[in-house]
């Protein structure tokens, strides 16, 4: 499960936005598991600006 961000992040401070983002998307993960009865493989953040994928 992937989460765009578009935000405007520098390397400097991608740490930052992943710690603070990181709980979103393993609740969204969590909520699919739930609804659907489906494991989830991997759940990361997707920085579009910086091209970067983060788990």
């Amino acid at each position: 499960m992937v989460d765009f961000k578009t935000d405007s992040v520098t390397e400097e401070k991608l740490q930052s936005f992943i710690d603070f983002y990181r709980p979103q998307v393993q609740a969204y993960a969590s909520e699919w598991e739930r609804a659907f009865v489906y494991n989830v493989k991997e759940v990361g953040l997707y920085f579009v600006q910086l091209g970067i994928w983060a788990t």
